[in-house]
């Protein structure tokens, strides 16, 4: 009963269910982290001690489910605290991880370095305590587990030990400092527009956005028309006003602010990325890998730099003749309506606009009315129930969330029965919330007891961010991002459908990097199809689903500007391979 009364007057040490958001203050961080550390530190001991010595006395049952159920508070808790920097930010939050991010960081490390841990999961993997051969999972989980330790320095000895786990640390704070630039960066930057012709030629849902943005924290209210408007580098404003904006330096001002994000002054992310490329390239060589590359692809399905490499430039070989004609054509069709010059970074989105409008008479105005996010959620639950008998409900109020904005979902079975649950975050929010989209596993099926439940399944829980433009005014949409809720729809599905009984194969654990986007790239496909696209579509005023015609343009349209957006792509992945193998 004691310790029940402390869970509840601790909110980040009840593990019972879905964390209580409400609950939580930055005060209860350090101190539930601090002892949730120790505890695991002690636990460790204790069961280190308990292994028995015998290499057939080891179980599965014996060594791997009491790990789990070890780890579990802890990492749990940590989630709870890392998930609330990345939608909930703030600077007191931050000088708070920033206190206790060390301590679990060396406690971590601690447990992926138990060599005890790692000599008692090498036999399990040919018997069970019963003499017959593990499942393939519980066979995956053991693989992955064992290779992993020696990732973390497990096999390592006196003082490369010492200096590998430095860096472990080191990398740790300088990858959290390095995303908390790019919000502060994102922040810091505004232009104020005053004359009418600065926004001439972006949407009204959009010029709505801007105006809002002009006046937060003021007592004045919004004027679309007659302004004041203000432009950021969060997604929604930025790529509204790249796309339609007429002002052509306001768009050059904006495309320089954002690729130079981060990038110098008091936010300069420069000198952390190589310092993170060091400390990689020495954990690389600390482990035996020639690059960084070579030892991330040891997890991954690409096993080697050099495959990496040849599908890369295949790709590249295939699509940039085809690239190449697309930006003639862009180039001709923005010189025959008004543009002088060589088109520039901050011309592309603009004309490549105007040419896609000009080729299938559509606007995202005209498409956006059909798409109101409710209407959309609506069409995407019918599909999944068509597609895998499931039923979404919504739950909102069962659920403690960190943002009024915040929707949460029940899951249920063709029986009725709860299954998982899910959140969904769906407006941007640049002042706390990192911009993009993500799916986050807050809770993974189990089998097993955890406490304090006292037995039973543990339902698997997730979270759905994207960064959706705010609705405001009379309309009730704005949204018109059906492809992104597609696509972490299918993450989540993934990770709440999954039949495997073990958290450390559940869902989208255990699934190589390279491969994870199967599901969710999978998803997207149904928004050409005409049935789905009737689902999810109804006019926010009629209900009307969308035209015919226009989604006969939609599908006409749905490969135009595809090699400069393959090239894209590709850059971003040599990029990332250049900086990992490479070392100039």
């Amino acid at each position: 009963e004691r310790e029940d009364s402390k869970d509840r007057e601790n909110p980040l040490l009840d593990t019972s269910g879905l964390p209580r958001f409400s609950d939580i203050t930055v005060s209860h961080i350090v101190p539930v982290i601090m002892q949730l550390t120790r505890q695991l530190e002690e636990g460790l001991q204790e069961y280190e001690h308990r292994l028995k010595p015998q290499p057939s006395d080891r179980s599965w049952e014996s060594v791997e489910e009491p790990l789990e159920l070890l780890v579990f508070p802890l990492s749990y808790s940590w989630l709870v605290v890392s998930h609330l920097l990345s939608v909930a930010n703030s600077q007191e939050l931050r000088l708070v991880h920033q206190q206790v991010q060390p301590v679990y960081v060396n406690t971590m490390t601690r447990l992926a370095q138990s060599f005890p841990i790692f000599l008692a999961h090498k036999p399990i993997r040919e018997l069970n305590t019963e003499g017959q051969k593990l499942d393939r999972v519980q066979r995956r989980i053991l693989e992955s587990f064992l290779h992993g330790a020696r990732l973390a320095g497990v096999e390592l000895q006196g003082g490369k030990k010492q200096r590998f786990n430095q860096i472990q640390l080191q990398l740790a704070n300088l990858t959290t400092k390095f995303k908390e630039n790019v919000l502060d960066a994102t922040k810091a930057f505004s232009i104020t527009l005053m004359d009418r012709l600065s926004v001439e030629g972006i949407p009204e849902t959009a010029r709505r956005l801007l105006a809002n943005n002009a006046v937060a924290g003021t007592d004045r209210s919004s004027d679309p028309e007659k302004g004041p408007w203000m432009v950021t580098l969060d997604d929604p404003s930025y790529d509204v006003v790249m796309k339609h904006s007429q002002d052509r330096q306001l768009r050059e001002r904006l495309f320089r602010a954002r690729v130079t994000r981060a990038a110098a002054g008091q936010f300069d992310n420069s000198v952390i990325i190589q310092e993170i490329r060091e400390l990689r390239r020495e954990t690389a060589e600390i482990l035996g890998y020639k690059n960084y590359a070579e030892l991330s692809l040891s997890s991954k399905m690409a096993k080697n730099v050099e495959a990496v490499w040849d599908l890369l430039n295949f790709l590249h070989n295939k699509s940039y003749p085809v690239a190449q004609r697309e930006l003639e054509s862009l180039q001709e069709f923005a010189q025959n309506h008004s543009h002088v010059g060589e088109l520039k970074h901050w011309d592309l989105p603009f004309w490549a606009e105007r040419q896609w409008e000009s080729l299938f008479s559509l606007t995202d105005e005209m498409v956006r009315p059909y798409f109101p996010l409710e209407r959309v959620l609506s069409g995407l639950f019918k599909l999944s129930s068509d597609l895998l008998g499931i039923r979404i409900e919504p739950a909102d109020g069962t659920a403690q969330v960190w943002n009024p904005a915040v929707r949460f979902f029940y899951v249920y079975d063709e029986k009725g029965t709860h299954i998982a649950s899910f959140y969904l975050d769906p407006y941007s929010r640049p002042q706390e919330k990192h911009s993009g989209a993500w799916m986050l596993g807050f809770l993974d099926s189990h089998n097993h007891h955890i406490p304090p439940l006292g037995g039973g399944i543990y339902l698997p829980a997730c979270l759905l961010a994207i960064s959706l433009l705010p609705v405001s005014g009379p309309k009730p949409h704005g949204n018109c991002s059906q492809e992104i809720e597609l696509h972490q729809f299918g993450h989540g599905l993934q990770h709440m459908l999954t039949t495997v009984p073990y958290a450390a194969a559940s869902g989208i654990n255990n699934i190589e990097w390279d491969a994870v986007e199967i599901v969710s790239q999978f998803m997207e496909n149904w928004l050409y199809d005409r049935d789905t696209i009737m689902r999810i579509s109804g006019h926010y005023q009629t209900g009307e689903h969308l035209p015919d015609d226009m989604f006969k343009q939609i599908l006409r349209g749905r490969r135009e500007e595809g090699g400069l957006s393959m090239l894209t792509q590709l850059y971003f992945a040599a990029l990332d391979m250049e900086l990992h193998s490479r070392w100039v």
